[in-house]
């Protein structure tokens, strides 16, 4: 569209470039008028961590327990009342988690004659704290704890009806995890508490130690390996299932595939350049593979495994 046709203006186009003037200064006048978005601060992860130094114990062990604290801030808690230990523990049964409410056992001596030595007696006594002194522990820090299994509890019932009484008790077998409740300031409350859970571990039963010369000394399922019986575990992926030789040669070594690992027949079983036929060879069994998981891993052909090797 021409400004200037045939010497006369065009009015048209001037009224359409004002037009567009006026709503390109409205658009610049409304943005630089309107106050400014204020976006909320971003807040750091607030991450307190509770661990156990391993998964698995036996009852002479000592589990080793550590809290971090990796916020930015200081956490209150870690008050300790009368044998009861920072941290608190849950055992896992049938399927739920459920506190126990428990502490460890003091030493009492008695005697009923002065001149006497005094008998020492390990009790529970049950103290009742009201208000236990809170600990601080800084961004950055941490605290290390430790639980001796050789040691007794004293499991007290959650709701106690009068003065309840209880005897010390190994530590049962089981599954466990600690935790603690802690707070972002000296005087928090109820609703303002936190908890953080450690991993899971489990307690289990000390292991017998068996001596022996050969695999025949041992019980089922074990073997011997430096003249100690010792579990005989599972067959690792790309190895071979025993499959041949008398009754008590399989009492005595592994005859089951790893955890997450399939039985399938033998590479050599089959020939792939044949179209898969049987090649005949003896004594190749079946092998430990992750046939069906989308790869052609190890002991895997198309032949055995035609749905991950094609």
């Amino acid at each position: 569209m021409p400004f200037i046709t045939q010497g006369k203006t065009n009015w048209k186009y001037i009224l359409i470039v004002v037009i567009l003037a006026i709503i390109v200064g409205v658009i610049l006048w409304c943005c630089l008028k309107s106050p400014e978005i204020e976006f909320p601060p971003v807040k750091l992860e607030e991450k307190v961590i509770i661990t156990t130094d391993k998964t698995e114990y036996e009852f002479s062990e000592i589990v080793k327990i550590t809290v971090k604290n990796n916020s930015n801030k200081s956490i209150w808690d870690f008050g300790v009342c009368g044998g009861s230990p920072w941290w608190d523990l849950q055992k896992l049964e049938e399927n739920e988690w459920k506190e126990l409410n428990f502490s460890f056992p003091s030493l009492e001596s008695s005697s009923a004659i002065p001149e006497e030595p005094k008998e020492i007696k390990v009790i529970c006594d049950f103290i009742v704290c009201e208000k236990p002194e809170l600990s601080e522990l800084k961004p950055g820090s941490e605290i290390i704890g430790e639980w001796d299994l050789s040691r007794s509890i004293c499991e007290w019932p959650l709701k106690p009806v009068g003065i309840p009484e209880t005897e010390p008790t190994p530590v049962e077998r089981g599954t466990y995890r600690v935790f603690i409740v802690y707070g972002f300031n000296k005087d928090f409350s109820s609703p303002e508490r936190e908890i953080v859970y450690s991993n899971e571990f489990k307690i289990k039963e000390k292991k017998e130690v068996i001596s022996c010369s050969d695999d025949l000394d041992c019980p089922v399922k074990m073997k011997c390996e430096d003249n100690i019986c010792v579990d005989v575990g599972c067959v690792e992926e790309g190895r071979g299932l025993p499959f041949i030789g008398p009754p008590e040669y399989f009492e005595h070594i592994t005859t089951e595939c790893c955890e997450g690992l399939t039985a399938i027949a033998h590479s050599a079983s089959h020939d792939p350049n044949k179209n898969c036929e049987p090649t005949g060879i003896l004594g190749v069994g079946r092998v430990c593979t992750k046939c069906s998981n989308g790869e052609c891993g190890i002991g895997e052909t198309k032949c055995n495994c035609p749905e991950d090797c094609k």
